[in-house]
């Protein structure tokens, strides 16, 4: 049965989220606080760069745009570590060869707003915020921003999509009790671009990291042959954006920390450009009265070192599909489930964007960091089914992002036993160290056997 159905938010996941419920009989009118179609959202001028996998795959696929989405993107291989006083490290993605692709946002949206625009079952409707809405009653009141009227409708189910700082979770707020999480770094971000000619030293399908504890440097490639640069650094104290006023400034923590890049022809861009926070967001319920529900950021926003904040939106809407099928399209049924199979795999895709988040800026050039990782890499290879590389099962498989985050708490607590017991010495020694894990991991066998 055709349902009337509300969906706050015209970005990446509300977008697909429209079309797959049109895809399948249902009416759908979109809200979108932006003034027009071809307007960026703030989101699009913060961050420029995503990197689609798997999950993100499946859901394009099924919208029937994975094709033009990849011709659109840049494969990228790996990633490339400088490191002060050594050779740039790469560090391939998968284990066999596998790419993610990176994607401006700005031309992604547009593309899905484009689909959405020309499906007769959708309504696309820009300048309207929402200012309230009420579950119980499918009740949505917004307010036309270039007109200043104010309309409200009663719909059968409404969406959130409208991304981490929710405006319709901050008016479900007033009725409903919800519990909100909210981790805000000290740190911050500004993008800025290098040129073609300043990147002809950086390998094109490879996204570089100059991580340096408290300022890290990352850049993107893009198919005209630049770079999207992204400094990362602390708000405030000698190393932050509040002391990075100046193109003097600027110029020392370069010479300093990042030798091998000049920040000549973009400093006008680090000095106007804002810094963006980095932030976590987590809060419960997802779902309320069975027909209002928050979806994507709206639910569930982390930090973007993981790459999966895109992936995660797209693959709620892909969960949400198959419980419809499930469910013969009892919304009622399916939203309860929705957010009871997803809540899990978030939490753990959000703490593994931490857990990246601090790799890449404090721990991926310390020598103890990176013999653990190598230990790592060698229970992998001997035991490649039950210790698969983590950052494989993330981003070119569909296993739940809960599942992937258990069998790392499983190797690092298998890493630790090994690390704990053994010398420094023996697991030099490539032999010695096989034979070790071996005994290690038949012991902790007969251990689990026994009880």
């Amino acid at each position: 049965m055709s349902r009337q159905i509300a969906i706050v938010g015209a970005g990446l996941v509300g977008c697909a989220l429209a079309h797959m419920l049109a895809r399948r009989g249902h009416e759908i009118v979109m809200y979108e606080k932006r003034q027009a179609a071809d307007a960026p959202d703030s989101q699009e001028r913060r961050s420029t760069h995503l990197v689609v996998s798997a999950r993100g795959w499946k859901a394009l696929g099924d919208i029937g745009v994975a094709d033009q989405v990849r011709d659109m993107s840049l494969p990228l291989a790996g990633r490339c570590i400088h490191l002060p006083g050594q050779a740039p490290h790469f560090q391939p993605y998968g284990a066999d060869g596998q790419t993610i692709f990176a994607i401006q946002r700005s031309a992604l949206n547009r593309l899905l707003r484009e689909l959405c625009a020309d499906n007769p079952r959708i309504d696309m409707r820009f300048a309207h915020r929402c200012i309230d809405a009420q579950a119980s009653q499918g009740r949505l009141t917004v307010l036309n921003s270039k007109t200043g009227r104010v309309t409200e409708s009663e719909v059968d189910i409404l969406f959130a999509a409208d991304g981490a700082f929710s405006g319709v979770r901050g008016a479900l707020m007033k009725r409903e009790a919800m519990e909100i999480s909210q981790r805000s770094e000290h740190y911050g971000y500004k993008e800025f671009t290098l040129s073609g000619g300043q990147a002809l030293s950086l390998r094109a399908d490879t996204m570089h990291a100059w991580p340096r504890g408290d300022a890290s440097l990352f850049a993107f490639p893009n198919a005209d042959g630049s770079f999207t640069g992204t400094l990362i650094a602390p708000f405030n104290g000698h190393k932050g954006f509040s002391s990075l006023d100046d193109a003097r400034s600027i110029t020392a923590l370069f010479d300093t920390l990042f030798p091998d890049v000049s920040p000549d022809a973009f400093i006008h861009e680090l000095l106007d450009n804002p810094a963006s926070s980095l932030f976590t967001f987590r809060c419960r319920p997802w779902v309320f009265a069975g027909r209002a529900a928050l979806i994507g950021d709206a639910a569930h926003a982390m930090v973007p070192f993981l790459g999966q904040g895109m992936n995660a939106g797209f693959e709620d809407c892909s969960a949400l599909m198959d419980l419809l099928d499930k469910h013969h399209e009892d919304f009622a049924r399916a939203l309860p489930e929705f957010e009871s199979s997803r809540r899990d795999n978030c939490e753990a895709v959000t703490d593994m964007s931490l857990q990246a988040f601090e790799e890449l800026s404090q721990s991926i050039g310390n020598p103890e960091f990176l013999f653990r990782r190598s230990l790592q890499q060698r229970i992998q290879a001997l035991f490649p089914q039950r210790y698969a590389a983590p950052y494989d099962l993330i981003a070119f498989t569909h296993t739940p992002y809960a599942e992937v985050k258990a069998r790392i708490d499983e190797l690092e607590r298998l890493t630790d036993a090994i690390l704990d017991a053994a010398s420094p010495a023996l697991l030099m020694d490539e032999d010695a160290s096989d034979r070790y894990i071996h005994m290690v991991i038949d012991r902790q066998k007969e251990f689990s056997h026994a009880a």
